[in-house]
């Protein structure tokens, strides 16, 4: 006969194992389709299109814009604004905070997949 563990005994509810890492790759899945999805949205923007975002960033921040900029090594982007972005998503840009990253993506609308990524890491 199957033993009964504490938590079932006193009527706790646990997830089975399986559960929880089938959960977690499902969510590894949609992260990384989300983020392709975004990737590709970001490849439309200008160079322009990201010194704007990091200037509204920095803003909501209290930092200055070339600092973010700097960080997320942009700092060329001046030198041809009309450019489409080719560079990684902002959640990859190891080079920036959590604060600036989930600041940039704010500004970008894209909290919700924010959330999600941070789960994964």
């Amino acid at each position: 006969m199957a033993e009964i563990s504490e938590d079932n005994k006193k009527g706790n509810m646990v997830e089975p194992k399986a559960k929880v890492v089938s959960d977690k790759v499902a969510l590894v899945q949609e992260v990384e389709k989300m983020k392709a999805t975004q990737l590709e949205l970001f490849h439309k923007k200008t160079h322009q299109d990201m010194i704007n975002a990091a200037y509204k960033a920095a803003d909501k921040l209290g930092i200055a814009p070339w600092v973010l900029i700097r960080a997320a090594g942009w700092g060329h982007f001046t030198d041809d604004r009309g450019a489409l972005y080719k560079g990684d998503h902002i959640a990859d840009i190891d080079t920036l905070t959590e604060e600036q990253k989930e600041a940039l993506m704010g500004v970008f609308g894209m909290m919700s997949g924010w959330e999600k990524m941070k789960k994964v890491k």
